[in-house]
């Protein structure tokens, strides 16, 4: 394929094609990590599966899947299993402005960096007795706001913004960076 050229004489080169990574025939693995290692509400879980949101790799590994306006796949995160190996990653060709979200028709949006996060966050709020929690959320696929930009840009109703973001340097850095740009 071709790449234009930009003023700055490097290259940008178009992405290949994403394919979603083949699926496991079971959940088991995902399930085990998700509502017994990190504790997150299992009807939150299921929902996510039912929704094709999340489902288990040949690999074990959890994929948050993100999707395009007409419901094409367009994005993936991956989270392993093993407790003993950490191991976080993309898939390859994945399109970060369509990252992990859950969509609402209510005019609040939740941003979190990772989909465990948002799932971690639903699960403190059913704890407290908020089971009726109803907001757009959305994960940045770390701290990049292309994903952000794009989902304002699909949603024009929305009114206000959560900035749910880790409490560390690069948190804060993109919490004031956002902040400012959205002014």
């Amino acid at each position: 394929r071709s790449s234009a050229m930009p003023n700055n004489n490097s290259k940008i080169e178009e992405k290949g094609e994403f394919i979603l990574p083949e699926k496991n025939d079971t959940y088991k693995h995902i399930i085990a990590y998700l509502i017994h290692t990190r504790g997150i509400n299992k009807n939150i879980v299921y929902n996510c599966i039912y929704n094709k949101t999340l489902y288990e790799d040949k690999n074990r590994n959890c994929v948050f899947v993100g999707y395009d306006k007409e419901g094409i796949p367009k994005y993936a995160g991956l989270r392993g299993t093993n407790t003993n190996r950490v191991f976080k990653g993309e898939v390859e060709n994945s399109n970060k402005a369509f990252s992990f979200n859950i969509s609402s028709t209510t005019n609040r949006l939740f941003v979190f960096e990772s989909p465990i996060e948002i799932m971690s966050y639903l699960t403190l709020k059913k704890q407290a007795g908020d089971i009726e929690f109803n907001h757009h959320m959305l994960s940045l696929g770390c701290l990049a706001p292309v994903a952000l930009n794009n989902y304002l840009e699909v949603n024009p109703n929305i009114e206000e913004i959560n900035l749910c973001l880790n409490n560390d340097k690069w948190g804060i850095k993109a919490a004031k960076e956002i902040k400012e740009n959205l002014k």
